[in-house]
């Protein structure tokens, strides 16, 4: 969460203007490609069970295999130090000597606009990513090392798309780059929750197995666009602040997701019920995402806009 908060600022105030996109998306897609990569370090760790050094026995357990790893990681500490960090751009140094700028000198009318679709999104995400295996498990009977199979195929191929929205963007707009991959990973959502009705069909799984690895990347490869169209959005003075705030959303979303969730479950609502409240909730979010990026490009036009869609404004 952290790591997220001072991310996306960094990026927005050292990258230069016209490569933005491309550096909000390679930091995306690092997160992706690190879970193939320690994905496949922990399953080979797991196999080889032991290391002998001597007359030394490591066994390789979870818990070793977590201190291997944190050692790994442990070496970023080196390369943060010879970052050259550019001068901040907004005022949110100021925070902690003068609570009163959080009230007086940050847009919250403009950061509340982004904030919105955000919140609504990180709740849906949080209300079907922690329980997809738990659709398979219980729908179709697939064990975890069969669904880290095909989370390990779909992470590489959010690798890849992340790798790509960039270009889609400047070809086409904000428009395009955002709100197609997010209304596909919808449509993708519904048929992978509709899925369950016809679970007596041999074909019913490897559909729902093809509209998962389909919705991950849709969904995600938009992700970094709606980072750069927030960042942009909100000015370089709110740009922490916004980061900060939407980071705590998502880490909130995914406790308050879980809750709604066992509130649901218990209420006796089946997965692919819940499942098409989650693209309720999306299609919402995608919605004021249209608005924001209308609104947007009043004020910015973009050389590629894409196809012009009604130009709807917000109002107050």
């Amino acid at each position: 969460m952290i790591l997220n908060v001072c991310g996306l600022p960094y990026i927005m105030r050292s990258a230069p203007e016209e490569v933005v996109s491309e550096a909000i998306s390679l930091n995306f897609s690092t997160w992706s490609l690190a879970t193939i990569v320690s994905g496949a370090l922990i399953n080979i760790l797991s196999r080889v069970n032991e290391i002998v050094i001597g007359s030394v026995i490591i066994p390789l357990d979870e818990f070793h295999i977590m201190l291997v790893i944190i050692s790994i990681s442990s070496l970023s500490f080196i390369l943060v130090l010879f970052i050259k960090e550019a001068k901040p751009r907004s005022i949110s140094s100021s925070f902690f000597n003068n609570l009163r700028a959080l009230r007086s000198e940050y847009d919250w009318k403009i950061i509340g606009r982004v904030l919105v679709p955000n919140m609504l999104i990180a709740i849906g995400a949080g209300l079907t990513i922690p329980f997809v295996n738990l659709f398979f498990n219980t729908v179709f009977k697939v064990d975890s090392d069969t669904f880290s199979l095909i989370g390990a195929g779909t992470a590489s191929i959010v690798f890849m798309t992340t790798l790509i929205i960039p270009i889609i963007r400047r070809k086409f707009g904000f428009r395009v780059a955002i709100l197609i991959p997010q209304w596909l990973a919808i449509f993708f959502l519904v048929i992978l929750a509709t899925t369950q009705l016809a679970q007596a069909y041999s074909w019913a799984f490897y559909v729902a197995i093809a509209a998962f690895m389909l919705r991950q990347p849709f969904m995600n490869m938009a992700g970094p666009m709606t980072s750069e169209l927030g960042m942009k959005y909100v000015g370089p003075r709110n740009q922490e602040l916004i980061s900060a705030i939407s980071s705590s959303i998502w880490s909130a979303s995914w406790f308050i997701s879980a809750k709604i969730f066992q509130v649901l479950r218990q209420m006796d609502l089946e997965y692919y019920q819940i499942f098409l409240i989650t693209a309720v909730l999306y299609a919402v979010g995608v919605s004021f995402y249209h608005l924001l990026i209308n609104d947007f490009l009043r004020r910015q036009p973009e050389k590629n806009q894409g196809p012009v869609l009604p130009n709807v404004q917000f109002r107050g």
